[in-house]
């Protein structure tokens, strides 16, 4: 056998459980925990190892796994660090980023519940498993296949070969799937299975299974169990093998890590914590594990790497420390235990427990290490939570049964719970079994660990701790009827003693039947909580100090009372964003709107400079006290401070940003999409500060934005359309939001992950129609040309298998007449024109289309009313002069109808012959035009025609001229309405002009759509300047 394993290295950065771990090289182990977090530790030395951290998510980040570098040099040049949790996303993160990426470089999405198993092949294929029942393949970070035949979740995966997967279950049993078909599947196990390894023969022997049952077992690829290795006690979680000693290592809630030879379990390593959740082999042998005191720890059999003696004896001498419950061991009576002398006698086997009675009368756990040919202490035995008796439920004693009340009139649910369970487990145990939401897990996990707390050696008292004071005695607070029954306890979903679920009418939406391998629809959305908070909370207030200590900015600094708010303020976000809790505090009371409002007003009040820490908290504030920001007139002040702070309005932006504004910008965004988030019971983000909020955005000039800030401006888009999936919303607000994701995806052609989140919001938004009916034929000829863009633009596998399955979903829509307003914008309601005056300004390059498009806005301003002297057209050179144009033609208009003026403008009708679509010229100059109305135009609409080229000429058109456009409708209040087409092609030109000549027809005339739109926002602004709504 050689030498034993011996510890070699202790890793100490993750502050919750090490939930799964991998060491793809001697030098590099990936590890991700409950804390958020995944840190690659690169080694510095034979026994020391240098961490960087990696914000994975926003709640327990569960499973991890690694991509070989790429052969590029470019991107992934050293290799990739996969990790998966409860926000059901999949993150992939560079590591050539020597500090660690803020942001994922791609986004996995698909599963719906938490993801709890990864694993990859050397080229790069991904397997996911998850709470959802599935498992699914990724390659080229696209999902290819969805696996689709357990009954209960997918705790364990493991990537045979490019084709071939194994899978294990909560169902007991384990399958081998051949591309997305089931191919074979494994009984055998007793409970749920939880690791699968290749055994270290190789494949063509078979593989290995661990479970609940407390067995490892090894398979034949054919069904054949050849062996079976019983020596845990408890749970085995994790499995890896090592192929040159042909050792096979698990790992469970035994506290060990056990090494098994020929069949033989050769050597235990017992650990100071409850759970090792999970362990690793290095190609040089030595063996990674991770933790539930959130540790990990590197054992080597190679003596130069074995740490030196005074930290090998501190390890053992925090195991020997450890108090052991006495059912953990068995039921021994005290009296019948032998002495010390038993400890003279050799053990039958390695790993074998016995208990031992000292002379003071304490009782000591002793396990036998073959290895060393001598009992190890591995801790003292204690009666269970420091009691006598036991609570019996279900035929089964436990130190704990709590009761908890769900609803009115029915009996309470059971929580049992022993000290030696892991409380995760036990957790999603109780809500399985009682068929509650596991959105829940992280409340049950919190209400166990703070009402039993792990055991100590050292502790006195046995009672409850009180989660508000900290005292002793816990007292649950008695609702309104209640007796107050000093022996109930506080519910772990809402602190209170009766658990009251939300009305039914607040639950999401059940999603539709999805078809194999599809992404469609996305019910998640994506939040920005990572943060170190107390950094930032740090930062802010040297910060304050510095302007408090200037006589010139004195009086900018916060007052005591602001002071106090904003301390409060981190006390709760530490309270939110932590479970447990880093950081303790008095109270975890909601922050009210006036909160909100000076915390708004500081943030108006601060310089430039100092604001980036007030965004971010509020950032935070949003994503975890979103009730706070429900009303309206809130969440508005809270997007108008935003805006502000960020100097999102502010011309010009400068190429590059100042870094502050560049900080600011992406903090806002970060902040903005947090407004939009769904949970189980509740919709957030459906306000009517929405369309505003849309309009505000596409304002900005979207060249000028970085990598992250644009990821940003896609995921509010892309969580909007999740919002619009199961929320009531504005529908004013829907236009709004299409016209952002149609900026994006027109402008977008450097980053991915941008266009992706784009597309999947363009999806959500296709399916929720087609699935209410309400997709119309236009509309799907609208999305077509973008579809095409976003795929020539990233021809990538995940984009181009998206493409098609939005481009099913536009396929065979039934024809109408009028544009869905879900897609263009368009309203069902028939708006009288006859009362207003439009006018047309339009560019003359691409004649052809221009004649097309001008010509359909003409048709529908006349078939809604609008008189045809009251339809004026005008023409300039190109595009990029439209602004110029549409404001001195507003404000000529607004002159002429406050005076007789009456040659500043013609009319259409002295100009067109309306009967066929042709060239629209300009009248000369000084044309006068008789019984002209002295009226100020009601709307304006700016059409132009973009194809793209081979310069950024195209680019910086389409920015200037759409941020122009827009800020002069904000500036005069005058509607102009959007009809600047941008296309790839000439063809793409003519089929949006209704000139089509391919595949897809004649295709849609948006001329059409402008001037409905132009005839709905005149009637809108004259209703509203009126009073009317």
């Amino acid at each position: 056998m050689g030498h034993l394993y011996k510890l070699s290295a202790t890793l100490s950065a993750h502050s919750s459980d090490v939930r799964d771990l991998v060491a793809p090289t001697n030098d590099l182990i990936l590890s991700v925990s409950r804390d958020s977090l995944a840190i690659a530790w690169r080694r510095d030395g034979p026994n020391g190892f240098t961490p960087t951290t990696y914000s994975a998510g926003s709640r327990y980040v569960n499973s991890v796994t690694y991509i070989p570098p790429q052969k590029n040099g470019g991107p992934g040049s050293q290799g990739y660090i996969v990790t998966g949790g409860q926000d059901t996303v999949i993150n992939v993160f560079d590591l050539s980023h020597p500090d660690g990426a803020k942001e994922p470089t791609f986004t996995l999405l698909g599963h719906r519940e938490n993801v709890c198993a990864l694993d990859s092949t050397p080229s790069g294929t991904i397997v996911s498993g998850s709470w959802d029942s599935t498992a699914r393949v990724w390659k080229n970070f696209q999902q290819v296949n969805e696996l689709r035949g357990h009954s209960h979740s997918v705790w364990a995966v493991l990537a045979v070969d490019e084709d071939q997967t194994l899978t294990g279950s909560a169902d007991k049993t384990i399958a081998l799937w051949q591309g997305s078909k089931l191919a074979h599947r494994y009984t055998g196990h007793t409970d749920a299975v939880r690791g699968l390894s290749i055994l270290p023969e190789g494949i063509d022997i078979g593989f290995a299974s661990c479970s609940n049952d407390a067995t490892v077992k090894l398979w034949t690829l054919g069904g054949d169990i050849l062996h079976q290795f019983d020596g845990h006690t408890s749970f085995v979680y994790s499995l890896a093998a090592i192929t040159e000693t042909g050792s096979l290592i698990s790992s469970g809630e035994d506290r060990t890590a056990r090494v098994w030879e020929d069949g033989e379990l050769v050597q235990t390593l017992t650990h100071p914590a409850i759970s090792v959740w999970t362990v690793a082999t290095m190609p040089n042998g030595d063996i990674v594990t991770g933790c539930s005191d959130g540790v990990v720890r590197v054992f080597s059999r190679n003596e130069s790497r074995w740490a030196n003696a005074e930290t090998i004896q501190a390890f053992e001498n925090q195991v020997a420390s450890q108090a052991i419950p006495s059912e953990s061991i068995g039921d021994v009576k005290k009296t019948d235990l032998p002495g010390p002398e038993a400890l003279e006698r050799p053990g039958n086997k390695d790993g074998q427990v016995i208990m031992v009675k000292t002379a003071a009368g304490s009782v000591e756990a002793h396990e036998w290490s073959a290895g060393q040919g001598k009992w190890v202490k591995i801790g003292d035995v204690v009666d269970a939570v420091g009691q006598n008796q036991k609570q019996l439920y279900n035929g089964k004693e436990y130190d704990y049964v709590f009761k908890v009340d769900i609803k009115d009139g029915a009996p309470p649910l059971s929580l049992p719970y022993n000290a030696t369970d892991n409380p995760y487990s036990a957790a999603q145990k109780f809500l399985a079994e009682n068929e509650l939401s596991m959105e829940y897990i992280d409340q049950v996990v919190s209400f166990i660990e703070k009402n039993t707390g792990g055991l100590k050696i050292e502790q006195q008292s046995q009672q409850f701790v009180d989660p508000y004071t900290g005292g002793s005695r816990y007292q649950a607070n008695p609702i309104s009827g209640s007796s107050g029954n000093s022996t109930s306890y506080s519910d772990p979903f809402t602190g209170a003693s009766r658990y009251a679920p939300a009305s039914s009418h607040a639950a999401a939406t059940p999603p539709p039947p999805k078809p194999a391998n599809s992404i469609l629809p996305v019910r998640s959305a994506l939040a920005f909580k990572q943060a170190n908070i107390p950094a930032m909370e740090n930062k802010f207030k040297q910060l304050n100090e510095g302007l408090s200590g200037d006589p010139n900015t004195s009086s900018l600094a916060l007052t005591p009372l602001e002071f106090k708010l904003f301390n409060r303020s981190f006390a709760l976000m530490n309270t939110k964003a932590h479970s447990p809790p880093k950081v303790p505090v008095e109270t975890s009371a909601e922050l009210s709107q006036k909160d909100i409002d000076i915390i708004a007003d500081v943030l108006a009040r601060w310089p430039s400079l100092q604001r980036f820490p007030v965004v971010d908290l509020l950032r935070l504030l949003i994503a975890y006290s979103p009730n706070t920001f429900e009303a309206p007139q809130t969440s508005q002040k809270v997007i108008d401070a935003l805006f502000e702070a960020s100097e999102w309005k502010y011309e010009p932006w400068p190429l590059p940003l100042p870094k502050h504004r560049e900080t600011n910008v992406l903090l806002t965004l970060r902040a903005l999409s947090n407004l939009f988030q769904v949970g189980p019971h509740k919709v957030v983000g459906t306000g009517p500060w929405v369309p505003g909020l849309f309009t505000t955005l596409a304002t900005g000039p979207y060249s000028v934005l970085t990598k992250t800030q644009k990821v940003a401006l896609a995921t509010i888009a892309f969580n909007y359309s999740v919002v619009e999936l199961v929320g009531k919303v504005d529908p004013l607000a829907a236009p709004a939001h299409v016209s952002l994701v149609t900026l994006i995806l027109n402008n977008e052609k450097e980053d991915n992950e941008t266009g992706y989140r784009a597309l999947v919001a363009l999806g959500n938004i296709a399916y929720n129609a087609k699935n209410q009916g309400t997709l119309s034929d236009v509309a799907a000829a609208a999305y077509r040309p973008l579809l095409t863009n976003v795929a020539a633009a990233f021809p990538e596998e995940r984009v181009l298998s998206l493409v098609q399955e939005i481009k099913a979903l536009l396929d065979n829509v039934s024809p109408s007449n009028e544009p869905n307003n879900a897609f263009i914008g368009h309203c069902q309601v028939q708006y009288d024109g006859s009362n207003l005056r439009v006018a047309i300004v339009h560019a003359r390059w691409n004649k052809t289309v221009i004649d097309a498009l001008v010509a359909g806005a003409i048709e529908k301003l006349k078939e809604r009313g609008v008189k045809e002297s009251n339809i004026v057209v005008q023409s300039v050179p190109g595009s990029f002069e439209l602004p110029l144009a549409c404001s001195k033609v507003i404000s000529a208009s607004q002159t002429q109808a406050s005076s007789t003026a009456t040659d500043l403008l013609g009319g259409a009708a002295s100009l067109l012959s309306l009967d066929t679509p042709q060239r629209v010229p300009s009248p000369a100059p000084g044309t006068v035009t008789v019984n002209m109305p002295s009226k100020a135009f009601d709307a304006v609409i700016a059409i132009g025609v973009l194809i793209k080229g081979s310069t950024m000429h195209f680019e910086y058109i389409c920015d200037s001229v759409s941020h122009a456009l827009m800020r002069l409708q904000m500036d005069t209040g005058v509607p102009v309405i959007f009809g600047v087409l941008t296309a790839l092609t000439d063809d793409q030109a003519l089929e949006r002009a209704g000139l089509g000549r391919g595949a897809n027809g004649k295709g849609h005339n948006h001329g059409e759509d402008w001037g409905l739109a132009a005839v709905e926002m005149g009637s809108h602004v004259q209703n509203w300047a009126a009073g009317k709504f």
